[in-house]
């Protein structure tokens, strides 16, 4: 849609010594500065489910171009580290279907892009679902990187609705991997109104803090009554599907 420039590497392996400040951010930076642009990028944090599918992030400048930043710097400069360590690229996308639902093509229309033209990004890309990475890099990330949900003492888990990094939809992902696990009663997670990668406020901190200290330390596992709404806890907040569909 954009292109990427050669000598960052490739989708599937960015070079390991990339520079985001350098090489990465400036290109970033003349494409967000164009008010064209705009549609495109939505296009792709809705194909890529960012913040989660379903939900809605504020208007700009709150949430975008914030989030192309954050998310670009950690698929380059950052995942070239990793892979430094891992020995490898350790990404693919092997049978993944990019897709959108039927209010997400409304909303793109709305920004004036046809489903002809956005029929053929999504086939342009459902055509390079052919990414393959090496088993020894993937098996380094998944020793390191997988929750086993085999908790041993109780966990806590606080995190924004809007996040342009790690979705909030991971949680579903990990209550599920931890019911599997069998230490559901180990596990209790609460969700912020908060816009951004883990932009907590102070009184949510101390409020999570004193939550899992007293849990630890009497036994009394945290209620929706621990995390008032008054300070920007969402109480009852159910989190998208991972992956989502």
């Amino acid at each position: 849609m954009f292109g990427t420039l050669p000598t960052w590497g490739t989708v599937g392996q960015v070079r390991n010594d990339i520079d985001f400040e350098t090489e990465v951010f400036p290109k970033l930076f003349s494409e967000v500065s164009s008010p064209a642009t705009f549609p495109k990028f939505e296009f792709l944090r809705l194909v890529g489910g960012v913040p989660g599918r379903g939900l809605t992030p504020p208007p700009p400048p709150n949430f975008y171009p914030g989030w192309v930043f954050i998310d670009m710097v950690f698929l380059t400069e950052f995942r070239g580290e990793l892979q430094r360590r891992a020995g490898g690229p350790y990404v693919q996308n092997v049978s993944q279907s990019y897709s959108l639902t039927p209010a997400e093509r409304g909303y793109l229309n709305a920004l004036g892009v046809p489903n002809v033209v956005i029929d053929g990004w999504l086939t342009q890309m459902n055509a390079r679902t052919n990414i393959v990475a090496p088993p020894a890099p993937r098996n380094y990330v998944e020793h390191l990187a997988t929750f086993k949900g085999k908790i041993k003492n109780p966990v806590l888990t606080m995190h924004t609705i809007i996040d342009p990094l790690v979705a909030v939809s991971n949680e579903s992902a990990y209550a599920e991997t931890v019911t599997t696990a069998g230490r559901t009663s180990r596990l209790f997670q609460t969700y912020t109104n908060g816009n951004g990668h883990c932009a907590f406020t102070g009184p949510q901190l101390l409020t999570a803090v004193g939550a899992i200290d007293n849990w630890v330390r009497n036994g009394t596992k945290p209620t929706a009554a621990s995390f008032p709404a008054a300070l920007g806890f969402v109480p009852g907040f159910v989190p998208p599907p991972f992956p989502q569909p």
